[in-house]
This record gives C-alpha cells, sequence and structure tokens, in this order.
C-alpha cells in the first residue's frame, strides 16, 4: 500500500497518511515555498494533473507544460518545463499534449491519462502511448458511465491495494484493479468517505493528486547484475509459448523470489524464480535436490519455469492473478475469473488461507484471484520494478 497520498486543489495541497487514513496536521499547505522550484517555473498554481512514476520521479501537467520532480530530492529537476507533445510519445498525435485532466500509474506498467471523456493508456518500459488510443472513458471503464464520471475526472489515484479512487465533482468512485470494474454502492460524497479531506477544504473539484509508496521492503535492492542480458530475451519467448505478458510472469518472480534464482524458504526449501517445493521439481525432472537447483542462474531455471506453467496455458494466464494462481493453488484456475474465492477459512483451501493471509490484499476473509493480481501490481512500482523494465524492454 501506498505510505502517503497528496492532493492538489489550486495553489494548495494536503499531505494524506495512508495508514492512518486522515490528511496530516498542518495541511493544507501552499505549493510555493513547500515543494522546491515549483513557483519559479510557474506551477505553484493551476496544475491539471500529476503521477508518480516508478523511477523516484512525479509529474506535474500544466497547460501545454509539464515538469518532473524528484521525490526525494523534493525539487523540480533542472531543464524544466518542458512542452508535453515534444517529450511524451503519442500524447500529441492523441490530442493529449494540452490540457490533461488527470493521470494514474496502474502499477502493471502502464499509465492511464485522462482529458474530457477520453483516456489512453502510457507503456512505461516503452515510453509512449499504446496503439488504438483515446478511447472513450464509456464503454472501457465499466461501471464509470453509471456513476456519472463518462465525461470526465477530476482526478485519480492507485491506493496500492488493488484499489484506485477517481474523483469528480464532491463524488468519488472505488475501483478494484483486479476485476476491473467499479465496486458496488458507489459513487459517495467527498464528505462522507474522506472526512479529513472535505475538513480541509478539499471535498470538491481536485486538481491533481499522487502518492509515494510505502518504503521498499529489507532487501530491496535495483541491483539486478545477477541476470543477464540473455535471461530477460529468454524469459520473452518463454512468455510467448505460453500466451502471457513478459511483465506479468516478471512480476510473480518479483513477489515469489526478488527475482533471484538463489532464494530458498528454509522452511519447506521452496526454491528458485518462483519458489518451487521439492515434490515439484521432481516432477517437472529435477532430481538433484533443492540446494543444487538454487545453484542453476536465472537463465538455466527458466526450461523449468517455462515446464511448470505449460500444462495450465490452456487455461488462460492472461493476468498477473491467473500467473500467480498457477503458481500458488493451480488446481483452481478452470472456470475460475477475477472474483474466483480460491481459499477462504471456512470454504475451499482453508489450510492454504491460513498460511498465506498475507495474499488477501483487500482483507475480506478471503482471498481470490483479483487479490493475487493485486498482490502483483502491488510489487510493479518503484525503482526495483522500473529498474527490471528497463532491462526487460531493452532485451532483443
Amino acid at each position: 500500500m501506498i505510505s502517503k497520498a497528496y492532493f492538489i486543489l489550486g495553489p494548495r495541497y494536503v499531505r494524506f497518511d495512508a495508514a492512518a487514513d486522515a490528511v496530516e496536521a498542518g495541511y493544507p499547505k501552499p505549493i510555493a515555498g513547500n515543494w522546491q522550484g515549483f513557483a519559479q517555473v510557474g506551477f505553484q498554481d493551476g496544475v491539471t494533473a500529476s503521477v508518480e512514476w516508478p523511477n523516484g520521479k512525479a509529474y506535474f501537467f500544466k497547460g501545454s507544460d509539464y515538469v518532473r520532480y524528484d521525490i526525494a530530492a523534493n525539487h523540480i529537476d533542472a531543464g524544466y518545463p518542458l512542452p508535453i507533445g515534444a517529450q511524451w510519445p503519442g500524447l500529441s498525435a492523441a490530442g493529449f499534449d494540452r490540457d490533461i485532466d488527470a493521470a494514474v500509474n496502474w502499477g502493471n506498467g502502464k499509465v492511464y491519462f485522462f482529458k474530457g471523456a477520453q483516456y489512453l493508456r502510457y507503456d512505461v518500459a516503452k515510453d509512449k502511448a499504446d496503439d488504438g488510443f483515446p478511447k472513450p472513458i464509456a464503454g472501457n471503464w465499466p461501471g464509470l458511465k453509471e456513476a456519472g464520471f463518462a465525461a470526465g475526472i477530476d482526478t485519480a489515484i492507485n491506493w496500492g491495494n488493488g484499489k484506485a479512487y477517481f474523483f469528480r465533482g464532491d463524488k468519488y468512485l472505488r475501483y478494484d484493479i483486479g476485476s476491473d470494474r467499479t465496486d458496488e454502492g458507489f459513487p459517495r460524497p467527498i464528505a462522507s468517505g474522506w472526512p479529513t479531506l472535505a475538513g480541509a477544504g478539499f471535498g470538491a473539484r481536485l486538481s491533481a493528486s499522487w502518492a509515494r509508496a510505502a518504503a521498499l521492503p529489507a532487501g530491496g535492492s535495483t541491483d539486478f547484475s545477477h541476470l543477464s542480458d540473455r535471461f530477460f530475451v529468454s524469459l520473452k519467448g518463454v512468455c510467448q509459448r505460453i500466451h502471457c505478458a513478459p511483465e506479468d510472469l516478471l512480476g510473480v518472480m518479483l513477489s515469489e523470489s526478488g527475482v533471484r534464482p538463489d532464494a530458498q524458504n528454509p522452511h519447506g526449501k521452496a526454491t528458485g524464480l518462483i519458489q518451487f517445493m521439492p515434490p515439484i521439481l521432481v516432477g517437472l525432472g529435477w532430481t538433484q535436490g533443492p540446494d543444487a537447483f538454487k545453484a542453476l542462474n536465472a537463465e538455466q531455471q527458466l526450461p523449468f519455469v517455462e515446464k511448470f506453467f505449460a500444462p495450465h496455458a490452456g487455461q488462460g494466464l492472461s493476468s498477473p492473478g491467473r500467473l500467480y494462481q498457477a503458481t500458488f493453488l493451480p488446481a483452481t484456475l478452470r472456470g475460475s475469473n477475477e472474483s474466483t474465492v480460491i481459499a477462504a477459512p471456512r470454504g475451499p483451501n482453508a489450510n492454504a488461507y491460513a498460511a498465506n493471509k498475507v495474499l488477501d490484499t483487500n482483507n475480506d476473509g478471503v482471498i481470490t484471484v483479483s487479490d493475487l493480481t493485486a498482490r502483483i501490481n502491488n510489487v510493479r512500482q518503484g525503482p526495483r520494478w522500473a529498474a527490471l523494465t528497463q532491462r526487460l524492454a531493452a532485451a532483443h
């Protein structure tokens, strides 16, 4: 989950503590004087969209220009502002080179930009807008039209727990990323769902928002020098054959092992890139034991990864949750979808739920496929993910 969220309204902003679920004391504050460099380049007021990037930067948009902000250093990078149209491939052709309404990092290597009743999808690794956009919000974001959000949104933010929030006027809605739909019971008034935000005078017509990720876990190094360029090339080939996205499989590996072939759980000896249990390794044809398996490099382990997933390819591995499901409880794949409950304390696979409560990402007492999707999306952000996707994009 994120640690902090920032909401902008005109020349002021508030900092929202996600754990406390409240605006922090002392806010709102003026942007000028608190975010270094904004006043100097005329961005202390009039920002209409902002979004955090997985490389420790945040981008702020105003009119036809944008600035890049270094989150850790708290200042705008040198050389900004720059024109949107000249620096963001595909935005100009789509008519998104000025007056962007909102932007949200979806946590899966994609960022969505909204303008009026349309949106486009931007690929972070490829650094360009995806083909086939813009598209209308209506008909492509289930529930937004019914909520009255199809004509445009004020801002949107990914909460990092499998949910995203969209704001329009004095209302908001909650969107489930895994099941790709608006949650039931929305929209609701900002004043009732975000009382401290409304109490700070931010109860309607928000200008922009962005999030600061929670601290990286221990061992969260961006050094992946142990992975060869050939590994990323081979990974793409494996994914083509088992019909999944390379980013999805890489996300599963990051969640399971940190993409370390030598990772081993001392309890049960789960080993390797996707944490194979010893009996699984034997079934895949490896008979030398888990300790010898972890001595293989990542490229050498990939054939076993492919062999593990290949029998499940026909069940559809089209989302990170489905891939994780195949790793976690493959017997539940057939006939399931994102909303399927695959483990529950008084339902299916009760023992698996008890041992893996952390996978119940929305804390509703069951593990669904969408929980697994959220789990992978949660790790697919921040500097580590940026380092991996850069290597993946460069692999040919």
